[in-house]
């Protein structure tokens, strides 16, 4: 499981495409077959200033929420 924080928003194609190329890379390349499943979350709009500073803190607790379920729940 990859857990990846992030500046950008996932709303922005070149975002999204620059997602794409890390899971290339992290899953197919790294990963390959040595897992059963390998996932990859991505916690966007996280970086200070560039206008994410006003949900950044509620996105802090979203996300927090988020990887604790994922962890709780690893091997369900």
């Amino acid at each position: 499981m990859f857990l990846v924080t992030m500046g950008g928003s996932l709303n922005d194609e070149i975002r999204r495409v620059q997602l794409d190329a890390m899971k290339t890379v992290m899953v197919g390349d790294r990963i390959r077959n040595r897992a059963k499943k390998c996932e990859v979350y991505a916690f966007d709009q996280m970086t200070r200033g560039y206008g994410n500073d006003e949900n950044r803190e509620k996105r802090t607790v979203e996300f927090s929420k988020k990887a604790y379920d994922l962890a709780k729940n690893i091997g369900k």
